[in-house]
């Protein structure tokens, strides 16, 4: 399956760049993301919240193409059926902000694993883009 996650001019939400997120849905399956590690305080409860702008080119109640997708938690993702469906990726043209809250125990754990991106439901090439992500651990 070919697919990839790049630094783009095309559109932006706010300033020059935005990541390109390509994947080639023809299998009718496929999950892409971005993921990062956080630090986080050990045996103390955190509240996760990751929001960001997603821009599709066109709208379409009438199917769904892809879903927005995010993860949390102490490990890190590795299938696409650890994320959680936040969203459709074509409910309107254009940018849109989404979020996605957490709350868990940090027990013995150092550190978080935050990812987002899109998973595939329709048999399709898809180009979507995000812009101005923010990670909060509270």
């Amino acid at each position: 399956m070919e697919w990839n996650i790049t630094r783009s001019t095309d559109v932006a939400s706010s300033g020059q760049y935005s990541l390109k997120f390509f994947i080639d849905g023809q299998q009718d399956d496929g999950t892409i993301w971005i993921e990062r590690k956080i630090a986080a305080q050990k045996d103390s409860q955190i509240k996760v919240s990751i929001s960001f702008d997603f821009y599709s080119e066109h709208e379409s109640l009438a199917n769904t193409i892809a879903v927005i997708c995010a993860y949390a938690d102490f490990r890190k993702p590795g299938t696409e059926e650890e994320f959680i469906v936040i969203g459709n990726a074509n409910e309107v043209e254009g940018w849109k902000k989404y979020n996605y809250t957490i709350s868990m125990s940090a027990g013995s754990h150092e550190e978080i694993w935050v990812a987002l991106g899109i998973s595939v439901r329709w048999e399709t090439c898809m180009t979507y883009y995000i812009d101005n992500v923010e990670v909060k651990i509270i």
